[in-house]
């Protein structure tokens, strides 16, 4: 037994049938840091953008396998070549 009491009311289920999480997607609880990592992601994604040209994908399966645990993601990781703008001057 922990130091802490465990009630209803400081732990409300975990997942509700719609299968949203309350604690870190929205309410009293949301994750701190989640619009601090949305808005570096966008940043690198855009910075991405201006410096090269195109992106292709080097995996040589194409189809999506992906690894379930905190967060979804390819199983197989991201094989990809990016090549470089061109620049004037």
């Amino acid at each position: 037994m922990g130091v802490y009491p465990v009630s209803e009311t400081n732990f409300p289920q975990a997942t509700p049938a719609d299968g949203a999480n309350p604690r870190f997607n929205g309410g009293d609880r949301i994750c701190l840091g989640q619009q601090f990592a949305l808005t570096e992601a966008s940043y690198t994604i855009v910075r991405l953008m201006q410096e090269f040209a195109s992106m292709e994908s080097r995996d040589v399966e194409q189809e999506w396998k992906e690894q379930i645990a905190l967060v979804t993601k390819s199983r197989r990781g991201t094989k990809v070549a990016l090549m470089k703008a061109e620049t004037d001057g």
